[in-house]
């Protein structure tokens, strides 16, 4: 592919974008939220297990 058509396309792409808001918000609230969700998850508690020992 030539330079002016890959440019040609990226200039469509980004023309798109700008119409779409639905499309601009998913692109950056979508992978806030997921991020947020994960961390949440793992996150956890941080308390340690409580261990016995049984001496015979």
């Amino acid at each position: 592919m030539s330079g002016h058509r890959v440019r040609a396309i990226t200039r469509r792409l980004l023309q798109g974008f700008r119409r779409d808001r639905r499309t601009l918000a998913l692109l950056f609230v979508a992978p806030i939220v997921i991020l947020g969700l994960l961390g949440y998850l793992m996150r956890g508690s941080t308390s340690s297990p409580l261990v016995g020992i049984a001496n015979e």
